[in-house]
């Protein structure tokens, strides 16, 4: 197989990016026995398709999945159709700050724009993302020559996890990057002109809506500087970084600078200390274990299949790929603000590379107890997966639990002329309004960098100038992660001295100036 990549005048051949084969329409699979597991494989895989639809469908338009966390994407749509881009880190009165990228919010932003509100929008893009990606993670397995059965299971199984479920089914910024940097890999390895050139522009728009979205640079840089192909690597290195330029500063100009100001601040806002490395291996581990056992099941046989592949210029790119995502796995986990959501590449990248091995096996002669051994852990993992993540929700959905979360919270509580201090950015911006702090986990960090920004807040709570205060958990509780690192101690310790508890609302501890 080669592609033809297309310079200025001249076209040079070369080799594709992954030894993969077209697949073949046989099974791995055969007798009796097979049949069987081949059904079980498509019937898991429709349960877990349709367990997503469902949930996503049905909570299209409400709180489901909607934390402090989508509450902040919301805010820096709202902003960005309003042209102002990454809002300043304080204008005197209000408190912004991200370091996520920009290409996300903007596409949240565009699909508000046509919709005219932030939260069935956002949801209906995470639909649509996760459905491409889906459909590229399926053609990248019958690429590497997955039996079909398989290959159909093995897709599945990402919406068996909760990073996958969660990702498909709530508004954020964690699906386009992955769809970009799987369009990079499966552009490199297609027959197609151009496509290292549809690669490194793929790659470089990954950078641009993920900080750490750099795996399959990486992989596919790896891959060439193996196989010495120095002009190709120059070619797919200077697009990478000329597209990732060109998008990002443009970004810089549209914000006037705050954009750079953002990163400059906040990108590091939850590593400190010397805990940071020594923590990373465990939160891989936990994470795994808690919110991925399919993956975790599934991820020794992705690594086995790396390692037998019988010298390092076999390694096809999408092994390069997983080995690199855990490598930036290692290092996001440094970060305490990161959470069971950033298993979504590994994830993706660890369903292909089994899908390889298992190709490789069907090609083999005598490899039919192997198959089946790798076809019954795919059905564990993803069975186990369908019964502990989409299983639950779904009996909740049944049961009408959404509805204990309105889409316009405290709505009835806060009159028009209350100030309002909000954990959670979605309560004013469901009312309205601009919140004071876009994202708590941001302001601890800007309080570090530049304290007199945050004193004036700490004045106005002082003085009980708001006239509620809106907790996604109770001030009075010790929680060392919560009270260190959501607002910062020195605002929650105003907050505990200022303000008293009167009730819960709608999801929310609600509290009131004390006597």
């Amino acid at each position: 197989m080669a592609l033809h990549v297309c310079r200025g005048l001249t076209m040079t051949r070369v080799h594709a990016v992954d030894d993969s084969l077209e697949p073949s329409l046989t099974n791995m699979l055969e007798g009796r026995g097979g049949r069987w597991i081949n059904r079980a494989l498509l019937a898991l895989a429709a349960l877990a398709i349709a367990g997503w639809l469902f949930l996503g469908l049905a909570h299209l338009n409400d709180r489901y999945q909607v934390s402090h966390v989508q509450g902040a994407w919301m805010g820096l749509a709202e902003f960005a159709n309003e042209d102002i881009l990454y809002p300043p880190l304080y204008d005197g009165e209000r408190y912004g700050g991200t370091r996520w990228m920009p290409l996300p919010i903007l596409l949240n932003a565009a699909a508000a724009r046509l919709s005219g509100e932030y939260l069935m929008s956002g949801k209906l893009v995470a639909l649509v993302m996760m459905a491409l990606l889906l459909i590229l993670v399926f053609r990248a397995l019958r690429k590497v020559a997955c039996p079909l059965p398989l290959s159909v299971a093995l897709t599945a199984t990402i919406l068996a996890t909760h990073q996958g479920r969660n990702a498909g089914t709530t508004l954020g910024g964690d699906l386009l990057p992955v769809v970009l940097q799987l369009g990079a890999l499966l552009a490199a390895t297609s027959i197609q002109r151009g496509g290292l050139l549809a690669a490194g522009a793929l790659a470089g728009l990954a950078v641009a809506s993920k900080t750490s979205a750099l795996w399959a640079a990486l992989a596919l840089g790896t891959w060439l500087v193996v196989n010495r192909r120095w002009r190709d690597l120059a070619f797919f290195g200077g697009i990478f970084v000329v597209v990732a330029g060109l998008v990002l500063g443009a970004v810089e100009l549209a914000s006037n600078g705050r954009f750079s100001d953002n990163l400059r601040v906040l990108t590091l806002a939850g590593v400190g200390g010397g805990a940071g490395p020594i923590r990373a291996p465990n939160q891989v581990l936990f994470n795994l274990a808690q919110y991925g056992p399919a993956i975790w099941a599934l991820l020794p046989l992705a690594l086995l299949g790396a390692v037998t592949r019988g010298g390092w210029r076999r390694i096809s790119s999408y092994h390069f790929a997983l080995g690199w995502a855990l490598v930036l796995l290692l290092i996001v986990y440094t970060d305490v603000g990161t959470s069971f959501n950033q298993l979504l590449d590994v994830t993706v990248l660890t369903v292909i590379a089994v899908g390889s091995l298992a190709g490789r096996l069907q090609r083999a002669q005598g490899q039919a107890p192997l198959a089946v051994a790798l076809a019954l852990v795919v059905l564990w993992g993803a069975g186990t997966g369908v019964a502990l993540s989409l299983v639950p929700d779904i009996r909740g959905t049944l049961r009408g639990d959404a509805v204990v979360y309105p889409t316009d919270p405290l709505a009835g509580l806060v009159g028009p002329g209350d100030e309002l201090l909000s954990e959670d950015p979605y309560v004013p911006l469901s009312m309205g309004r601009k919140p004071t702090v876009l994202d708590p986990f941001m302001l601890h960090r800007l309080d570090s960098a530049d304290p007199e920004t945050v004193d004036h807040l700490i004045r106005r709570i002082e003085e009980k100038q708001f006239a509620y205060v809106v907790m996604v958990l109770r001030l009075e509780v010790n929680d060392w992660w919560w009270e260190k690192f959501h607002f910062g101690p020195r605002v929650i310790d105003a907050l505990r001295h200022a303000y008293a508890l009167e009730g819960m609302a709608d999801g929310y501890f609600v509290y009131r100036p004390s006597p």
